[in-house]
Parts: structure tokens; sequence; C-alpha cells
């Protein structure tokens, strides 16, 4: 006999004893008297458990009986797959069995699932795990959750209470997008990572609590939460990432705290609830485009730490009125207040650094009738005229 004939011996074999053991059912469709009794044989499911492989449950029957799994002292996989519909009570009594983790795709799509309780040894909850199960409710991560893998909770469109484990570390990408019930997230102090997108149009996010030791918002992490009123950056926050919190409509506070020193591009882009923002002096570096759109933004004024404004910072900004750029500001980069439609003031104050202003800064700002220039600027761009050492804005016709 060769090695395949083994193989597929061991698996009718292995097949057989399980039918005996799971697919007794009797007339009122429960599991027989016969099916239970069999459940305390160890010698056979030892036999089960050494030959088992990823299919040993599959397509063997829909019960699983009343202890069925009770005592088995040797079992250290159970996969109950999409064949099983029912586990009797104590179906693994008294097994050695500890569950760490809840692998990839575990529950995915179960649209019907409506609760899930964790066990107190799980450590990992990975990807996809929990993806798409619709009517889901609420979860609670038990206190040794460590991970929650990219996708877990994507597309839970009914989840809309979620208790994080007090060892939370990693938030994976998508964790929790589209997940649009959600109301609260507090995160723990443990929490050292959070993903890209991790909660991306959770529209019904009204409050977020970071953590002290949180040290990056990962880009796009909250972009399209469209119900969020107000943010408090942790502490412990250095790097708002690209896109972070771009189309949050309703978002119309941003306290940054004293820690932040990043705004990404695009971080605060059509935040159109927006109208006013303090930037801190711990800020040195705002990307492209990073309160483009911010239609009811009134007034800027930069910190002194902020000396380049990157293109685009304030495009279509188009309820601005007056800007207050530091005395230490090396350059403004192409198009940075291009289409501030009503923006009337800009101070640029005198100062021995010498400055740039680069293509088209004050572009369609038909509202801005002159600037003065201080003598420091050493290069205009393209889109500018200059007269009478005045800055005339282009008109859009």
């Amino acid at each position: 006999m060769n090695m395949i004939e083994s193989c597929q011996l061991k698996a009718l074999v292995r097949k057989i004893c399980l039918i005996l053991l799971l697919v007794n059912i009797n007339m009122s469709g429960y599991p027989s008297d016969i099916t239970y009794s069999l459940a305390y044989s160890r010698d056979i499911y030892y036999r089960l458990d050494k030959y088992y492989d990823e299919a040993a449950f599959g397509g063997v029957g829909i019960w699983l009986a009343a202890s069925a799994g009770g005592n088995i002292v040797d079992m250290h996989y159970a996969d109950i797959l999409p064949s099983q519909r029912w586990l009797g009570v104590g179906a693994y009594y008294n097994r050695l069995l500890k569950v760490m983790e809840i692998a990839d795709c575990a529950f995915m799509s179960c649209r019907n699932l409506v609760s899930v309780t964790m066990c107190s040894n799980i450590i990992n909850v990975r990807d996809k795990a929990f993806y798409g199960c619709t009517s889901l409710p609420s979860i609670t991560f038990t206190k040794k959750v460590r991970f929650i893998g990219d996708l877990a909770m994507y597309g839970c469109t009914k989840l809309s209470e979620v208790t994080l484990s007090d060892s939370l570390r990693i938030i994976g990408k998508s964790a929790f997008s589209h997940c649009d019930k959600i109301k609260a997230v507090s995160f723990p102090d443990s929490l050292k990572t959070l993903g890209e997108y991790a909660f991306d149009a959770c529209t019904g996010l009204e409050s977020v609590s970071f953590n002290p030791a949180l040290r990056e918002i990962g880009a796009n992490a909250f972009q399209y939460c469209t119900g969020l009123p107000s943010i408090t950056i942790g502490k412990g926050v250095t790097t708002i990432g690209a896109g972070a919190f771009q189309y949050c409509t309703s978002l119309s506070s941003i306290d940054f705290g004293n820690g932040v020193t990043t705004i990404g591009a695009g971080a605060f882009r059509n935040c159109t609830g927006l109208s006013s923002v303090d930037i801190p002096v711990s800020v040195k570096y705002i990307g492209d485009e990073a309160f483009s759109g911010c239609t009811a933004l009134k007034s800027v004024e930069m910190p002194y730490s902020v000396r380049n404004l990157k293109k685009r910072v304030f495009l279509d900004c188009s309820g601005l009125e007056s800007v207050i750029l530091p005395a230490n500001i090396i350059e403004v980069d192409a198009g940075c207040f291009q289409n501030c439609v009503n923006l009337k003031s800009v101070v640029l104050p005198e100062s021995s650094v010498k400055m740039s202003v680069r293509d088209y800064v004050f572009d369609g700002c038909r509202s801005l009738e002159s600037l003065d220039l201080p003598e420091r600027i050493i290069f205009i761009g393209h889109g500018s005229e200059v007269h009478d050492g005045a800055f005339l804005c282009r008109q859009h016709r």
C-alpha cells in the first residue's frame, strides 16, 4: 500500500468514526444516546486527534452532541466549520484546549451572528475575523487581547458598542471601517498603534478618547466620520497622519494639545464645519492641502515653529478672511491660499529672514486688494503681479 492509499484509508476510517459519533441523530432531531455515550471514548478521540486535519469536522454532519468533546485530554484543535449547526451543553466540558486567538476570517460574513463572548485566554483577533457580521450589535475584547487585525470588524453595520481590552497594543488597518453605528471609542493606555483607515466611514461616531501612549494617528484613520463634532488629540500624539480626519464635515473644533509636531497632507481636508483652528507652537510641519476646503474657517495664525507652508494648505477655504504668518517663515508654497475668495488681510511681519512666495499663492483671492510685501521676499512665483511694492491678486473671470 503506497502513501496516498494509506492516507485515503485513514481519512475513510476517520470519517466513519465521526459519522458514528456526530451524525447518529434520532427522530426527534437531537443526538441519540449512542452519540452521547460514545462521547466519552477516550481511545477513539485520541485516535481521531492523532490523525486530525483541518477537514475533520467538515461536511460530516450538522450536530455535535452534548458533551461530545468532554474529557478529550489530548485534543489540541477544534475547528467548527460551516456544516455544524448546533453545539450541545458541555460539548467541550473539562477539555484542556485553550483558545488563544481567533483566526483569519473565522466568522467572516456570518450575517446572522448576534452575540460573541470571548474566553479570557484570547490574545489575538486576526484579520477579517468578524468581517461583515452585519447583525452583531456589540463586542467586548477580553482583558488579554493585544492585537486586533486588519479588517477584523469591517462592515459590522449594526455594531454600536465596542469595549477594548486594557492590554490592547495594536489596531490594524480598517479594523472598524464602515461600522457606522459606533458612537464612542475610548482607547486604553496600552494602545501604541492605530492603523490606517481604522475607523474610516464610521458615520455615527461622536466621541473619541485618545490615550497618552499613542504616538501616531494613522493615515485616513477617521476619514468620513461625518458625525464627529470635536476632537482632543492625546498628549502623546506627535503625528496626525495624511487624511486622518478628512471629510469629517461636522468637526467644528480641534484641541491639538502640546505634543503634535506633524500634521499630514490632507489631514483635515474638506472639514466644512471647522470655523477656527489654534495651531500650537509644537507643530513644525503642515503637509499639502492639510486644511483645504475648510469653507467655514475664518482666520488663521501660524506659530513661529512653522517655517514652510506647503502646497495648497488652505486651497478653496472660501470663508477665510485673515491670515497672520510668523516672522521667521521662509516659504509659502504654490497655491497655498488659492481661491480664498473672501481673504482680505494677510500679515507678513518684517524680518531679516529671506522668504519665497511661490506660484499662484494668492490666485483667485478676489477680496484681497493689496498686500504690502516686506523687503525680505526674494522670490515671487508665476500667477502674480507686483506693482509699486504692492501684491495685486489676479481675479478669476
